[in-house]
């Protein structure tokens, strides 16, 4: 501080905030000397995702917005700006502002081709694509996350959900069917994918008018006691019951 090295002076006191057995009243002093607006543009990476981290657990998502814009601006398309990016569309798409939202994931996927975020970002895309109804665009989105076997574990069976989603919207009800039916075949211990998937192939069916058949598949989700305390199963409770008038 001294000689003015105001780079250095921030990383170092990064680098105390981290050390260990320190008084909590000392920590948070230090975490707020740092956790600066004026200090963004002095920052290093770390200081820079300390900032943006710290601001997200604070609620003042206008500095960790900074902080993220910040990061891609000047250490730009490396792998420091990799999360930043991903931040900055995730906030884009809950303000419905899908441009920028668009404008980060498609760099994401471009840059960051090989990394499991651009599979993320490629599920973001395919989600924005499916609100927009442009639903061949989301299709392509999703089958290309399957395309890669390094990404196989939680993101497969959100891909195969919507790929059963666009097929849906594109009035294409088989597809749809065996999009949904390989999810809580293949991925049952993913609870959360496996009760939407019985779901969505209800009521494909249902568009099909093979209302016994989707009768049976919402029976065989209420049949199975680890759905019994979702949301999930009140709605498909609903559904069996009207259904059932159908038959």
């Amino acid at each position: 501080r001294k000689k003015d090295q105001k780079v250095l002076a921030l990383r170092l006191m990064r680098a105390l905030y981290f050390q260990p057995n320190i008084p909590e009243v000392e920590t948070q002093k230090r975490l707020g000397e740092i956790v600066q607006e004026k200090n963004l543009k002095l920052a290093s990476p770390g200081v820079l995702e300390l900032i943006r981290a710290t601001s997200v657990k604070t609620g003042n998502m206008e500095l960790a917005e900074q902080a993220a814009n910040e990061m891609i601006k000047t250490f730009t398309e490396t792998d420091y700006a990799l999360e930043s990016r991903l931040f900055l569309a995730e906030e884009a798409i809950k303000k419905q502002d899908y441009k920028t939202a668009m404008k980060h994931l498609n760099l994401i996927r471009e840059v960051f081709a090989t990394q499991y975020e651009a599979a993320i970002a490629l599920s973001l895309l395919g989600k924005i694509y499916l609100e927009e109804k442009k639903y061949k665009l989301a299709d392509d989105c999703f089958k290309n996350i399957l395309g890669v076997k390094e990404w196989k574990g939680k993101i497969w069976p959100e891909a195969l959900y919507g790929r059963a989603e666009a097929a849906k919207g594109l009035n294409k009800y088989d597809e749809a069917c065996a999009f949904y039916e390989r999810i809580y075949v293949l991925y049952s211990n993913y609870k959360d994918w496996t009760v939407k998937a019985y779901l969505g192939r209800a009521e494909a069916l249902s568009k099909l008018r093979q209302y016994q058949k989707a009768a049976e598949t919402l029976e065989e989700m209420l049949s199975k006691p680890e759905f019994a305390t979702l949301p999930e199963a009140e709605e498909a409770q609903k559904q069996l019951e009207t259904l059932k008038k159908r038959l």
